[in-house]
Order: C-alpha cells, then sequence, then structure tokens
C-alpha cells in the first residue's frame, strides 16, 4: 500500500517528462505567443503612463491602446495552436469519453458565458469612456454600480474566465498551464489604469471605491476558477501515458 504512491508519482513525472520531450517546437511557440502577447501587454502599460501628461498624445495613446487589445486575441489563438491535449470537447465527441465530455462542455459553457459578460462590460464602459473607448484616458464618470459594484473589473475577469473556458474545451495542456501568466498581465494593465488614470482623476472617490468593492474575484468567481482548476488537473491526469525510450 505504502510503496504505491511513489510509484504513480515517478510514473504521472516520468510520462510528462516525455510529453515535454515530445512536444518541445509546440512549447517553444506558445512561449514566443506568451513574449508577443506581453509586448503588446506593454503598449497597454505604456498607454496609460503616458495618458498622464497634460494633454495626453490621444493619437499615440490610440495606437498603443488598441495594440495592447492584440493580448486577448493572442491568447484566444494559443489553445488552438499545436500541442498535447488532455480529454476535452473533440476527444469526448468522437470516442465518447465521459472526462472528455465533461471537460469539454463545462469548459465550452464557461466560455460562452464569460465571453458574453465582458461584451456586455464593454458595453456599459462606453457610458465613461464614450463610443469606441474614445475617452478612456478621460472617462467622464467612475462606474459604481452593475458588475462594478461587485468587483472593480467585470471586464477583466469575464476575459480572463473565458479564456480559460477555451483551453478547457480545447484540452490545450502548455497554454493552459501558461494561462496563470495572462492573468498576472491582464491584472498588471488594470493596476496601471487604477495608478495613472482612475485614481488621480476621481481622487478620494476612487479610494473609497477601491477600499470597499474587491479588484477582480469573489467567493463565487474564485469557485469557477476553483472547479476550471479541478478540471484541467482531471483532464492532465487522464493523458494517456507515453513511452518511454530506453
Amino acid at each position: 500500500m505504502h510503496e504505491q504512491a511513489p510509484r504513480l508519482t515517478t510514473s504521472l513525472l516520468e510520462n510528462y517528462a516525455a510529453i515535454a520531450a515530445a512536444h518541445g517546437d509546440d512549447w517553444h511557440i506558445q512561449v514566443i505567443a506568451l513574449l508577443i502577447s506581453l509586448g503588446c501587454a506593454v503598449a497597454g502599460y505604456a498607454t496609460f503612463w503616458l495618458g498622464r501628461r497634460e494633454p495626453p498624445p490621444r493619437r499615440l495613446c490610440g495606437v498603443l491602446y488598441w495594440i495592447s487589445l492584440l493580448t486577448s486575441v493572442i491568447w484566444y489563438v494559443m489553445p488552438f495552436l499545436p500541442q498535447p491535449r488532455f480529454p476535452s470537447l473533440p476527444e469526448g465527441i468522437q470516442q465518447t469519453s465521459a472526462i472528455g465530455l465533461a471537460v469539454g462542455l463545462i469548459g465550452l459553457a464557461m466560455a460562452l458565458f464569460y465571453g458574453v459578460q465582458a461584451l456586455r462590460t464593454v458595453r456599459s464602459n462606453q457610458t465613461a469612456t464614450g463610443a469606441g473607448m474614445h475617452d478612456f484616458l478621460t472617462p467622464s464618470t467612475l462606474l459604481t454600480d452593475g458588475p462594478y459594484g461587485r468587483v472593480r473589473h467585470p471586464m477583466f475577469l469575464g476575459d480572463f474566465l473565458a479564456h480559460l473556458g477555451v483551453c478547457l474545451a480545447t484540452g490545450a495542456l502548455f497554454t493552459t498551464l501558461l494561462l496563470p501568466l495572462y492573468f498576472a498581465i491582464s491584472a498588471g494593465f488594470n493596476l496601471a489604469e487604477e495608478r495613472w488614470v482612475l485614481r488621480p482623476r476621481f481622487g478620494q472617490t476612487f479610494q473609497d471605491y477601491r477600499a470597499a468593492v474587491p479588484f477582480a474575484v469573489t467567493p463565487r468567481t474564485a469557485a469557477v476558477l476553483a472547479l476550471g482548476a479541478l478540471l484541467f488537473v482531471i483532464g492532465a491526469l487522464a493523458v494517456p501515458p507515453l513511452p518511454l525510450s530506453g
């Protein structure tokens, strides 16, 4: 009984070492995509930093801002790039895999639901920033009701959970492992907005709002994140073993 657990752990480690060795080029592509997305995110950080000037360089900031939006697009593409896959929707449909169907369908539901929530938040943003986010550096009002009454950055939260759903639905092993970095990159973007746009513009009103409303995660969304992590673990443990050379 006591000898079985170490052998199981060793087997899992050996299996994933074999997967990493067999898909080294795929991993390199993921890292390259990650670095490109980070470069796009830096453009977003620079947007808010430059926006501190009076008047802000609107044309330059506008270009940098739209470049920064490519960060999200890149992370939507990454799950579909070549890489090893855990049981998900395609396998669940093709092979009638219970694990694949469960992981894939829940992931798809997350992607659709939170993707729609993020788009709805974009529409509400336009009440403060104008059509096309034209005045994103000089918002007219501090949004504090609706989804903004629950978290300060609902669009960021919905976007991240939608990305997690896509990763689960497609069984993208490497992209899912890297996804916490996307969370950090996106969180940095929102923290830059708070520091260089919202806090200087709205002063104590923003400070009070910040003290009362969490950044992005509520107990309910924490449960969704935990469910996503659990589904990933279940899927990752179900990856079929690769034959070891030697």
